[in-house]
């Protein structure tokens, strides 16, 4: 076989190889993993129903404090040269900070792979031996998984504090109690935005139905908080993906009378389009202190507004509309009395 005869065959089989593992990679993106809704643990809601502490979870404050590291926007991919620098970070800042708890704020992939990234976040977490507790971003069931497989695949892990929630659209709507000495004195609400926020629905006549319809499951959801602060009576937090509207005017006021807390706000709040109310509710219930968000990544800001702390968590991946040296995380801690206190930490 002549030199050009063996250059041809072998662009050939390297052109057969490429086509191969494209087509393969097709076939996968285009069969997506579904969750069947029947194996998900989700329960009837409604205003009546009675309250019961099977609906979150309990956590037993035994020192003076207890450390919550709330992670954001990780945004893995998939890919172990790019994932491995965040797996390095995150791994540094739990040594660092040595937190009882890990809380993930949404976005943990926006990856095609996104079953492979949650395999993974599901192996690094236990690992720590720590509980881990999450909320879904705009971007996690964007690609290959949905929301339910997701859920279904988080059972596998030893040390997840995770609910799928009540029937009331989304998933991972549940609270877990702080008890110390047997008395609840703080309860931290996990609550999932959906990707209302993100959603293009009040720019297409033609989706006004469906804009309707997240109204109501927004409705669902207030009427879900209001059952559990009842039920919970405690002081509370708020930890969700998508920044509440209010953000934006508040951090204008304090801007304007020099009173953030700390931190920056370097872009404008990408917030849900509607107000679903959740705000007002908050400050008419008087039990949640403050309300901590992802989905921006370049902010890192907190702000009293109307007696609740609203902040941004420090992104924790390394996305291309990052800013280069903010990235971390956020630190809480509660006190034996209920009390909170927040702090922005960073990887070194």
């Amino acid at each position: 076989m002549t030199i050009k005869k063996r250059r041809k065959l072998i662009i050939t089989i390297v052109c057969l190889i490429l086509f191969i593992l494209l087509f393969v990679t097709y076939i996968y993106l285009i069969i997506p993993l579904h969750g069947r809704e029947s194996e998900l643990s989700l329960y009837e809601f409604d205003k009546d129903l009675q309250f019961c502490e099977k609906y979150g979870f309990n956590i037993d404050i035994t020192g003076e404090e207890y450390k919550i590291l709330y992670l954001s926007d990780l945004h893995y991919l998939g890919l172990a040269i790019y994932d491995s620098k965040i797996d390095k970070n995150v791994k540094a800042l739990v040594k660092k900070e040595a937190p009882d708890l890990i809380v993930l704020l949404g976005d943990q992939t926006s990856s095609p792979f996104n079953e492979k990234v949650y395999r993974h976040c599901v192996s690094l977490f236990d690992s720590f031996e720590l509980p881990w507790a999450l909320v879904f971003g705009n971007h996690d069931d964007d690609w290959h998984a949905d929301k339910a497989y997701l859920s279904l695949m988080l059972r596998k892990s030893k040390y997840l504090l995770y609910l799928d929630g009540p029937n009331i659209g989304g998933l991972g709507n549940y609270f877990i109690n702080f008890r110390y000495q047997e008395k609840p004195i703080h309860t931290l609400y996990l609550m999932d935005s959906d990707d209302n926020g993100v959603s293009l629905i009040s720019k297409f006549d033609w989706k006004f139905a469906k804009h309707r319809l997240e109204i109501e499951v927004d409705r669902e959801l207030l009427d879900w908080y209001e059952w559990a602060v009842a039920g919970n009576n405690t002081s509370s937090t708020i930890a969700t993906h998508i920044p509440l509207l209010e953000y934006e005017i508040a951090y204008d006021n304090a801007e304007q009378n020099d009173t953030v807390l700390r931190g920056l706000r370097r872009e404008r709040n990408d917030s849900y389009e509607v107000n679903i109310g959740l705000f007002d509710k908050i400050t008419a219930l008087k039990s949640t202190k403050a309300v901590i968000a992802g989905h921006n990544h370049k902010n890192d800001f907190a702000v009293i507004y109307q007696d609740v702390q609203l902040m941004h968590c420090v992104t924790s991946g390394f996305t291309t509309d990052g800013v280069d040296g903010i990235h971390g995380g956020t630190v809480s801690i509660i006190n034996k009395d209920g009390t909170t206190t927040f702090d922005n930490v960073y990887y070194d």
